[in-house]
């Protein structure tokens, strides 16, 4: 009997990356019981250490080439283009696959088996962000792109516009499904970057335009799920278990905690073990974790 729903895990092979991981495995193994793949692109290079405590504890990794473009990517977080290769490359027999950012963690348990069997086959999911509206500086880039490739913007809007992660993808529809979002991302990064300028949010924001219109190019279905909050402006969390949203994006900077503060050298990155948020917030259920983390892994 083949597995219904592989969580993956985009991941560059670097230090900074790793600790994210290492939470990640932590609050999956903690609240969902099950063990995440990792594809950690950059095979060149050794595995970063963090990456290594994962696979001495269990976890699953798996090696892929880093696709960064050097010439034009210079974030410190994983480009684009990596996101959608493991997608593509990674290794599972699983009949739907859900795809993650590293930089994501579990509140409460969520049965992704079961929303695997609820979808039908040309259906995937897309958690649901608010930014991703054409009215925000997206109407005539996207316009020029859905113009260039014979897609109907006012189709695609009246799907529902959103992109954020995680994804749920039958297996079946991954290879063809990649292939177009891929294609897609250039093109929407390219009139994006046109629009806006290269310092924009544009790599970001063209992964996700990416996807929706590769899904939409295909003649597929978007399902909008409600999973995560994010970090910005570190909101308070309900007290009640088992209430408010599953999931955690930390994809923001606050003043109380931000990410990428732990980036660049070891030291720099092994300090986000002690750091601490205000209690009762996003950053702080964050640094509750991180400490839960350090435990398990045997940090400090």
């Amino acid at each position: 009997m083949s597995t219904v729903c592989d969580l993956v895990v985009s991941a560059e092979n670097t230090c900074y990356m790793a600790w994210q991981c290492m939470l990640f495995w932590h609050s999956c193994r903690t609240h969902l019981g099950r063990d995440p793949i990792f594809v950690v692109h950059g095979d060149a290079a050794p595995l970063a250490a963090g990456f290594a405590e994962i696979a001495r504890h269990g976890g699953q990794i798996q090696r892929a080439p880093n696709f960064r473009d050097s010439g034009s990517d210079r974030s410190p977080s994983y480009p684009p283009r990596n996101a959608i290769h493991s997608l593509a490359l990674v290794r599972s027999d699983a009949d739907c696959l859900a795809l993650f950012d590293p930089d994501m963690l579990f509140l409460r348990p969520i049965d992704f088996d079961g929303l695997a069997r609820q979808l039908a086959a040309d259906e995937i999911t897309l958690d649901r962000v608010a930014y991703l509206q054409l009215e925000r500086g997206f109407q005539e880039p996207i316009r020029s792109v859905c113009y260039a490739t014979g897609i109907d913007l006012a189709a695609v809007a009246q799907q529902g516009l959103s992109g954020g992660v995680p994804h749920l993808v039958p297996n079946r529809l991954r290879q063809p499904l990649c292939r177009d979002w891929l294609s897609l991302t250039d093109r929407c990064r390219e009139a994006l970057v046109s629009a806006h300028g290269a310092e924009s949010s544009a790599a970001w924001v063209a992964v996700m335009w990416g996807l929706v219109l590769a899904i939409h190019k295909q003649a597929l279905k978007a399902r909008l799920t409600d999973f995560c909050i994010s970090n910005a402006g570190n909101p308070t969390l309900p007290d009640a278990p088992g209430t408010g949203p599953a999931m955690i994006h930390y994809c923001y900077c606050h003043a109380s905690w931000s990410k990428r503060r732990f980036l660049g050298s070891a030291d720099a990155c092994d300090a986000v073990w002690n750091s601490t948020a205000p209690a009762g917030t996003v950053n702080g259920a964050i640094c509750r974790q991180l400490a839960d983390a350090a435990r398990a892994f045997g940090i400090g």
